[in-house]
């Protein structure tokens, strides 16, 4: 049954021969979204609706409407026009953030209790953004070379978690490649150089980038933590501190610095420090 749900979604996605070469949305080239990621968006909107109903989702008005401050702060409004960010809080001590192609992040509480300030929070939140607006989704299901990894993403989704419970059976195929799998190393590393220069246009401190995930990785071999989500694997963790402070290299001295804002970060997430 697996061998047909995976031989059928591959005519769905991959029919057609479309090209993996993608414009980012909201820049000159752009022009529209195409029928397959239109799909996509379908797609993303049926996983969404399972998780938001599913009972996971951490219901905090004041925290939401923080995120999705932070979040505008650094997303041009053009592209706001095309892909209406919404951040959304799971319930889950694990750490991960991820987003799906129409523009929807979730973010574990895991990894929120494990920030120190606002302009680590922008760092996490413009990486997944910008998963979004260079349609890092559908260059990926379109990619020849990423059909291997994309069937293994589908037997993970149908597979379930075992010990990491209800959250991980909840997640479709979507949800799985972006949580868990993630993308190619090619487009990590473009979510990791284009949200760096999201961050620090919005005013927030480069130097902050890397420091998140430096604390995540301490922890994780501390604690020898081990967990299939994006962001708590140590070779992921490795790429972004790697990528990060390659991009700090290469600023001028004089243009480092800018908004930290850990005073007020901690004023809205003092509640989940408990919960989690």
């Amino acid at each position: 049954m697996r061998n047909v749900l995976i031989a059928m979604l591959c005519v769905v996605f991959f029919g057609g021969c479309a090209s993996t070469q993608v414009t980012p949305v909201a820049s000159e080239d752009f022009t529209r979204f195409e029928d397959d990621e239109k799909r996509l968006w379908v797609r993303s909107e049926e996983e969404q609706e399972v998780l938001d109903e599913s009972g996971f989702i951490y219901e905090d008005g004041e925290l939401e409407a923080y995120l999705n401050d932070v979040a505008e702060k650094i997303e041009p409004p053009d592209v706001y026009e095309v892909i209406p960010f919404r951040v959304k809080v799971i319930k889950n001590p694990h750490l991960n953030a991820f987003a799906y192609p129409n523009g929807v992040i979730y973010i574990h509480t895991g990894i929120l209790a494990r920030m120190e300030n606002e302009a680590q929070l922008a760092t996490l939140l413009a990486h997944e953004m910008t998963h979004s607006t260079h349609r890092h989704a559908v260059s990926g299901f379109r990619d020849f070379k990423n059909k291997a990894a994309f069937f293994a993403t589908l037997q993970v989704a149908t597979a379930g978690f075992g010990g990491y419970g209800d959250l991980g059976n909840l997640l479709g195929y979507l949800g799985t490649m972006a949580s868990i799998t993630g993308y190619s190393r090619e487009l990590e590393s473009e979510a990791d150089s284009v949200g760096f220069s999201l961050m620090t246009n919005a005013g927030y401190d480069p130097e902050e980038s890397p420091k998140l995930f430096v604390h995540i990785k301490k922890e994780l071999e501390e604690e020898k933590i081990r967990e299939p989500f994006f962001f708590g694997t140590h070779p992921r963790i490795r790429e972004r501190i790697e990528s990060y402070e390659k991009l700090l290299n290469t600023m001028d001295t004089d243009t480092k610095g800018g908004v930290v804002n850990r005073e007020i970060f901690h004023k809205k997430t003092q509640r989940i420090l408990v919960d989690n």
